[in-house]
């Protein structure tokens, strides 16, 4: 499966959530023309997104950029446990290593499931895994 990678900026994918749960507001003239959106009068506040932050080794990182991994796996054990469920994310921030200069790419965060995995994408084989759905690659 190929993710169309789209290069939005933080207003977009604030305006992306609101969308996501159905509220907007309506700007009059004069807010549009001092926050300068122009996009008839759809104005919303700034929107901190939930985002869960992962790192990944380099050849997984390099799957999910380039649309050929549109999955990733976390062992069922109390730290993930504790992490992922009951708990609501919007987007997936994946960091390739843990450097200050380390890659980022900002990925939607599709839902939660378990189950087994592909072991080619990095699950073990024949056991069960947390399955975070990803969607499109939003910030590169």
């Amino acid at each position: 499966m190929h993710t169309t990678t789209k290069k939005l900026n933080p207003w977009v994918i604030s305006r992306l959530w609101w969308h996501r749960i159905g509220v907007m507001t309506m700007g009059n003239e004069t807010e549009k023309q001092e926050n300068g959106t122009g996009l008839g009068g759809l104005i919303d506040p700034v929107v901190k997104p939930r985002i869960l932050h992962l790192t990944l080794k380099k050849k997984w990182f390099d799957m999910i950029a380039d649309g050929i991994k549109d999955e990733e796996y976390r062992e069922i054990k109390d730290y993930w446990v504790k992490r992922l469920e009951h708990k609501v994310y919007d987007v997936i921030q994946f960091k390739n290593g843990y450097s200050k200069e380390a890659r980022k790419m900002t990925v939607e965060f599709k839902g939660l499931s378990v189950g087994h995995g592909f072991p080619e994408w990095g699950a073990p084989l024949g056991k069960a895994v947390f399955k975070l759905k990803l969607g499109a690659i939003l910030e590169a």
